[in-house]
């Protein structure tokens, strides 16, 4: 699918291009014109039917030639016409202008290639797509460091190894989303939808993930550490060799239905069957776990944004 899709493009960018039909016209006329002179300087009568024969053949190999010649410019020219409009619709994309960004995601949206795997390791930092439409995109292993995608709708999405460093997802939909050792290091992913979503050995130390929607999440072997859960619902999660250390589960709903063997609790402690959930989520719990003041992992920043 990538490949025709790439195809589609060369071809209708080079279609919009008329530079290289002027080459190919010139290339003819002068291998022509070389061909004449030579047998005019060589006093070669044209009927003669052995200049006939070498005509012939000349024009048969000519053709030949030219036309693998041909072939080849109109590739590679066509490649560099798709690399300059990549990265002229990726720059625009990145554009502080929102009429910029607007009309570059129209372009690009219509063309397939958030979908095509056109955007896979694509930079994208510092861009700003909220309340955009990116259902079932395809942005694996892309750069979204400081992005703004609050609002945005990526379900089905799939986002293998990004990095969303220090990103806002503020209202993000990820439902079913592919999100595969993806990084959310410091991330704001507040009151996002993260439903049925894919996070195996993600990492989202630091992260503020308060009141979002994780029911059904695969967050195996994930990287919790200091991240802000507060109010989330973790309602059947699977949290199976997940290091929540000095993680805040305060008023976290559905822990208790959650899959949580050999998961890394608040306290550095192990999950078993025996650990009371409840004194991590509940704070009225008589022994409510709180981070110790000892400094052990340094400020533990979601206290001070009680």
């Amino acid at each position: 699918m990538r490949f025709a899709s790439s195809v589609n493009k060369i071809l209708f960018y080079w279609a919009r291009k008329y530079r290289s039909v002027y080459f190919i016209v010139i290339l003819l006329m002068i291998s022509y014109l070389s061909c004449l002179f030579s047998l005019i300087v060589n006093n070669t009568p044209f009927y003669d039917p052995d200049t006939k024969l070498w005509f012939v053949n000349f024009s048969q190999n000519l053709g030949t030639g030219v036309l693998g010649g041909v072939i080849t410019f109109l590739f590679l020219d066509a490649i560099n016409l798709l690399r300059e409009r990549y990265n002229e619709l990726l720059s625009r994309l990145r554009s502080s202008v929102d009429d910029e960004v607007v009309s570059a995601y129209s372009i690009m949206k219509q063309e397939g290639w958030f979908s095509d795997g056109s955007l896979e390791s694509a930079d994208l930092s510092y861009c700003t797509l909220t309340n955009f439409d990116l259902e079932n995109c395809n942005l694996s292993f892309s750069k979204l460091e400081r992005c703004n995608l609050s609002f945005s709708t990526l379900t089905d999405a799939r986002l293998l190894s990004v990095d969303f460093y220090r990103a806002t997802l503020i209202g993000t939909v990820f439902e079913n989303a592919n999100l595969n050792q993806s990084r959310f290091r410091h991330s704001r992913i507040m009151k996002s939808n993260l439903r049925n979503a894919n996070l195996t050995e993600a990492d989202l130390s630091f992260a503020n993930l308060s009141e979002a929607e994780m029911s059904n999440i695969v967050l195996r072997q994930a990287t919790l550490i200091q991240s802000n859960l507060q109010d989330a619902n973790l309602f059947k999660a699977d949290l199976s060799g997940a290091n929540l250390t000095f993680a805040n589960l305060q008023n976290v709903r559905g822990l208790e239905t959650a899959s949580l063997v050999g998961c890394i609790l608040p306290d550095q402690s192990k999950w078993t069957v025996n650990t009371d959930i409840s004194q991590y989520t509940n704070p009225k719990h008589e022994t409510f776990w709180r981070p110790p003041d000892d400094g052990a992992l340094g400020s533990v920043w979601w206290l001070s944004k009680r």
